[in-house]
């Protein structure tokens, strides 16, 4: 993130220097100046994002032409734009270097360097040096075309060209296309173009053609597990190599991502979810027996309060099974009455269970009424005995 104060106080000292600077170049060169300074001062604050290889490095020949610039005595702006033997200055080896650092959303910021040896201003024979050095930004058009290997570009910037012995400032503003190349792309042929126009009248105005390859690295693994994002199916979170760079915080063997409760070890039958085991299916429906009611009431006796803890005990540990809370009553009633109010006293342990901090989508309250009594409604006891909750599970 960029510092105000620091970026404030490079301003301030770049601000002063231009005072400096004398008429008639003072405006075109404090405003190139101010360009400059503004890419380079983006460049250094700002971080690479989540682009696999970040990072490339670019080489290959470059060709100079003065004469399609609309700048007296040559050529209109691309008249004769292609008419290479005639204008154009080949370097024929290698001639232009770049670097650039992806920053997201499309947008990379770089360098590039390059030298030729120009033996022609258009029409006219020329023998003098070439050199340059330019500030780009560049947006890969792809993002949104979402091509396979081809990569179209824009490209803009600040640079500084010498012809001979004399150097000049330029607005630069260009577009081309990259070609990738193997299975990670990493590898790219790249034909561009870049015009550069001074801003100041003894300034040769020019295009920069180059061919060249491009070479990218840098490999990020944004949640440094280890594992590369191009080859991580879960780049962002930490995970294990064996999984692909994808967490198993709960280590039963089974991505979070394919697992149903990642937080709780369980079985690939089960989707990662644990079992509930026989002996504890059974100590439910005992702890449900002595889960008792009031006469005539879905209002759990105190004494119950326990069963319910130990209930609570035991499903917490089973957050994806899907639990049948089954009500019952003893016969003292109508059967209606009875079958109402055997739904509300399973709908009062699911409450509980609810608010205890269960997930309420697990549960479902019915009723039996006191068509499945466990004991005779003859007596106060076996009365007492069919007031209850039973439980059914299934996983």
């Amino acid at each position: 993130m960029v510092n105000p104060y620091c970026f404030n106080k490079r301003f301030f000292v770049l601000f002063s220097s231009l005072e400096k600077l004398k008429a008639p170049y003072y405006n075109e060169k404090k405003l190139l100046l101010l360009t400059t300074f503004l890419i380079f001062n983006f460049y250094f604050q700002t971080q690479a994002q989540s682009e696999t290889y970040p990072w490339q490095v670019e080489m290959g020949i470059n060709a100079v032409d003065v004469y399609p610039t609309g700048q007296n005595p040559y050529g209109e702006l691309f008249e004769d734009f292609f008419k290479v033997d005639a204008h154009w200055n080949i370097s024929p080896f290698l001639s232009y270097i770049g670097i650039s650092n992806y920053v997201g959303r499309g947008f990379s910021l770089g360098f590039r360097f390059g030298f030729n040896t120009l033996t022609k201003y258009g029409p006219e024979p020329a023998d003098a040096s070439y050199f340059n050095a330019d500030a780009i930004i560049k947006y890969n058009i792809n993002t949104l075309l979402k091509w396979n290997r081809v990569e179209p570009y824009l490209e803009f910037g600040g640079g500084y060209s010498i012809f001979g012995e004399k150097g000049d400032g330029s607005f630069n503003a260009g577009a081309g296309i990259a070609y990738m190349l193997g299975d990670k792309k990493r590898v790219g042929l790249n034909l561009g173009t870049t015009y550069k126009a001074t801003g100041t009248s003894y300034g040769i105005k020019h295009f920069q053609h180059i061919l060249g390859l491009q070479f990218r690295f840098g490999e990020v693994d944004t949640d440094d597990d280890g594992v590369i994002d191009e080859e991580d199916q879960c780049p962002d979170v930490p995970g294990l190599v064996a999984f692909d760079g994808c967490p198993d915080r709960d280590g039963d063997g089974i991505k979070d991502m394919n697992d149903r409760c990642p937080d709780n070890a369980g079985t690939q039958a089960n989707n990662g979810c644990p079992e509930m085991e026989q002996q504890q299916r059974e100590t439910l429906n005992v702890l449900g027996q002595v889960l008792l009611f009031k006469f005539n009431s879905y209002s759990i006796i105190p004494d119950s309060i326990d069963a319910l803890e130990g209930i609570y005990e035991i499903l917490k540990e089973y957050p994806d099974a899907q639990v049948v809370v089954t009500g019952h009553t003893d016969s003292i009633g109508s059967a209606e009455f009875n079958m109402a109010l055997s739904e509300m006293r399973a709908q009062t342990v699911v409450n509980y269970l609810i608010k205890r901090g269960l997930n309420p989508n697990q549960f479902t309250a019915i009723g039996k009424g006191e068509t499945e009594p466990v004991a005779s409604n003859k007596t106060e006891d076996g009365r007492k005995a069919n007031r209850r909750v039973s439980f059914s599970i299934d996983q």
